[in-house]
Order: C-alpha cells, then sequence, then structure tokens
C-alpha cells in the first residue's frame, strides 16, 4: 500500500501534504502514529519546499508494521539539523522528526535529496 504524491515546491504544499498522508493513513487502518505521521510529513516537505529546487515528491509505503516516508527535491544539499537559540522562529524540523520517528535518515543522489523517516505501528 503506497501513497505518491509530487508537489510544487513551495510552503504551501506542506498543508496539502499533510491533508494527504491523513486521509491515506487513516483509510489504511493507521491509529495511533497519525499524529506524528502528519507533523514528520508537514516538516519534511516543508523542508524539502525551502531548502531543496523544483517539485516535492512525497512516498509513504505501508508494510504492514512499519510506515516509511520519502521526500526527495531537486536539490543536493544534505539536511543538517541544528540546535536553534529559544527565539529563532524555525530550525527545530529535524529534531522534531528525529524525536517523533523510530528512525530517519537521508539520501543524496545524483540529481537530487531524499529524506526519509520510518514509523513502527502498534498492534491493533
Amino acid at each position: 500500500m503506497t501513497l505518491q504524491l509530487r508537489l510544487p515546491g513551495e510552503p504551501l504544499s506542506a498543508r496539502e501534504a499533510r491533508r494527504a498522508i491523513t486521509t491515506w493513513a487513516l483509510t489504511h487502518g493507521v491509529g495511533p502514529e497519525v499524529d506524528d505521521l502528519q507533523l514528520v510529513t508537514s516538516e519534511l516537505v516543508a523542508n524539502a519546499a525551502s531548502h531543496g529546487s523544483g517539485p516535492v515528491t512525497l512516498e509513504a509505503e505501508h508494510t504492514g508494521t512499519s510506515i516509511r516516508l520519502r521526500v526527495s527535491d531537486s536539490g543536493a544539499l544534505p539536511p543538517q539539523p541544528r540546535q536553534p537559540n529559544d527565539d529563532d522562529d524555525s530550525g527545530r524540523g529535524l529534531l522534531i522528526v528525529a524525536a517523533l520517528a523510530h528512525s530517519w535518515g537521508s539520501v543524496i543522489h545524483a540529481d537530487s535529496t531524499e529524506v526519509w523517516a520510518e514509523f513502527l505501528l502498534t498492534a491493533p
């Protein structure tokens, strides 16, 4: 069970991605993980739109025991988590991803950057 979505590389794409992942997850029986999945999807798509180039691709794969998100853009910059100051308006996205996902990472391809996050599902 896979979701694939191609979005413009603009900030509003994070909202569209969050809506799509929510509908997809609820359709596929995802339970308490939905809130974390929404937030991580939004953060990864917003980062790709802000720091990457070109359109953003969102993929989600439901394996039965986990969900793996992949967000790609045409940029070639590796994601770098940072420690923002208390009064910074941004810079917490990857810290949120690291806190909510079971695991996460990135892959730099010749023509794109992919950031992935995996969520283990609670047994029904």
